[in-house]
């Protein structure tokens, strides 16, 4: 009864698919195919380079690279699976039709158990093959090397499924579950900071360089991943490392029999655990938990001596306190700052010196700013109309305009991601010590990308509304947020483009000492200037109109 429920809401939902919903599944296979190629085209050069350039520790190389990404998928899919099981378990949507039908606790857990696993780890699936079959192709191998991967990672990610759901059920056995989402998010967030800092701390880029034998021993030091031989990412590495070098099945089929007896053996004490505490776990995730309101008082005090209309300050006040209320938004601020590390650092680390370089990479790097922002404002910006829900038919009953609401939005979110992206760019700037033309052409081009793309997210989200989601996340890969990061993306190379005359002039007349002249480089920016204005005015009109005939 219930794989029969599933596969008709499948078939309906495919059967079903608007024109746009397919549009955007054609455009995520294309990306996803334009990655794949990326992906193994990288790892292809540098296992050639390694058997090329190095072969006397390729092979040590290329097991300590494959222990890495066993380790990180370990670490991956079972926080994965901790945030994913609170959905399946606890949230969806469909469990308040599935627990009423005659279907017994023990097949619905064993059937959330592998979606859940089919949800966590597909996608870390879909990622290592383009790596295996650059593995293949660098070392000669035979295609069913790929299917032997593949029957090694099976039992990997059910083990990792049964753990991280175990972990899961049993926090939410002691906390609501939406502070157990929010633990659980804050976690992971945390730990993707901590790997995007490691890998950069590392500098792999150390390896294509000029280095002698002492620089090259000490970074292949630092490149270690550790051995455990008790955890299961070493026994991965180890059963695939006897597939490409040793070729030794015995070993091979050692290996995978470990990994597949300890997955049986955590899903039984998954299984056995959840079945008797499932109930009063589902109950208990029902719970709601008192929210404090210790910062109203506050707020309203602040927002009192900024000079405003009455509206728009109370708007302000609502999406506030919003956003401080949900914690689980905080969470992600730890990505931030892990990010925000890994790009300073990165700057930092560029190999220039001379004066003309350093300010065409600071140029070039105005552009790459604007991406991180662009991506900054689809995650936090883009579905601020959308998190409101059903409240957004009641405000259209308001005696309130929506220019009012929009105008709202647009200053409460463009002064935090101004401050931001000017802070960035000025640190960016003083680590590479760029001109101080260059410091003006940033804080310009900052200004006006930012409030073009804070005006460009809040209108396509209110074009482009997506009111059925289960995690604000999902709004910003819906078809709108695409359309958004592609449009952003378009804006901010036409930027560049257009202002890459005067920069280039400005540079030229630098290396060979000629008096400069600033008034064409402001000519072209009063131009993007206006291609901005238009740009926001078309979008703004549209989205207004759009909404004027909601129903």
């Amino acid at each position: 009864m219930y794989l029969n429920l599933k596969f008709s809401i499948l078939k309906n939902g495919l059967w079903k698919y608007s024109k746009e919903n397919r549009l955007k599944i054609y455009l995520i296979v294309f990306l996803a195919l334009l990655f794949a190629i990326g992906e193994y085209r990288f790892f292809y050069k540098i296992f050639m380079y390694l058997r090329e350039e190095v072969e006397i520790l390729s092979k040590h190389l290329t097991v300590q690279l494959i222990n890495i990404l066993n380790l990180t998928f370990l670490s991956m899919l079972f926080f994965s699976n901790l945030t994913n099981a609170i959905y399946y378990y606890f949230v969806s949507d469909d469990l308040e039709l599935l627990l009423p039908l005659p279907i017994k606790t023990e097949k619905l857990i064993f059937f959330r158990y592998l979606e859940n696993t089919f949800a966590s780890s597909w996608m870390v699936l879909a990622a290592t093959i383009p790596f295996f079959v650059a593995i293949l192709h660098s070392f000669g191998l035979k295609w069913h090397f790929i299917l032997s991967s593949i029957c090694l990672y099976l039992p990997y990610f059910f083990l990792l499924s049964a753990l991280g759901s175990l972990v899961t059920l049993l926090i939410v056995n002691f906390f609501p579950a939406k502070r157990a989402y929010q633990i659980l998010w804050s976690i992971s967030a945390l730990f993707i900071a901590t790997i995007f800092v490691i890998i950069r701390l590392i500098r792999p880029e150390r390896l294509f360089k000029k280095t002698t034998e002492g620089e090259f021993m000490n970074f292949l030091k630092s490149l270690e991943a550790p051995d455990y031989p008790y955890l299961p990412s070493t026994w991965l590495t180890k059963a695939q490392s006897n597939l490409i070098f040793s070729k030794n099945n015995d070993e091979y089929s050692l290996y995978l029999i470990a990994l597949t007896i300890t997955a049986l053996v955590c899903f039984l004490i998954f299984f056995i655990i959840t079945k008797n505490i499932y109930k009063k776990c589902y109950t208990r995730a029902k719970t709601s938990f008192k929210r404090k309101g210790n910062h109203s008082k506050l707020l309203d005090y602040l927002l009192n001596f900024i000079p405003m209309p009455s509206v728009t300050r109370e708007f302000i006040l609502k999406d506030t306190k919003d956003i401080l209320r949900d914690t689980g938004q905080w969470s992600q601020m730890l990505l931030l700052v892990g990010l925000v590390f890994v790009y300073l650092f990165s700057i930092k680390s560029l190999p220039i010196e001379k004066a003309i370089t350093v300010n065409m990479v600071a140029f070039l790097n105005t552009g790459i700013l604007g991406f991180i922002m662009a991506a900054l404002i689809n995650r936090f910006v883009f579905p601020s109309f959308s998190v409101e829900g059903k409240v957004m038919w009641v405000m259209k009953s308001f005696p309130v305009k929506i220019n009012q609401i929009f105008f709202a939005k647009t200053i409460l979110y463009f002064f935090p991601l101004f401050i931001f992206g000017t802070l960035l760019s000025f640190l960016s700037n003083m680590l590479l010590n760029v001109d101080f033309f260059i410091y003006i052409f940033t804080f310009l081009n900052v200004l006006t990308i930012i409030l073009v793309l804070t005006i460009l997210a809040l209108s396509l989200g209110l074009l482009y509304p997506k009111f059925k989601f289960s995690n604000a996340t999902e709004i910003s890969f819906s078809y709108g947020g695409i359309i958004y990061m592609l449009t952003s993306m378009l804006y901010i190379g036409f930027g560049l483009i257009l202002q890459a005359r005067p920069v280039y002039v400005y540079l030229r007349n630098k290396l060979f000492y000629q008096a400069q002249s600033y008034g064409y480089f402001f000519i072209f920016f009063l131009f993007f200037l206006a291609i901005s204005i238009i740009i926001c005015f078309f979008c703004y009109k549209k989205a207004i109109k759009n909404y004027q005939f909601w129903e």
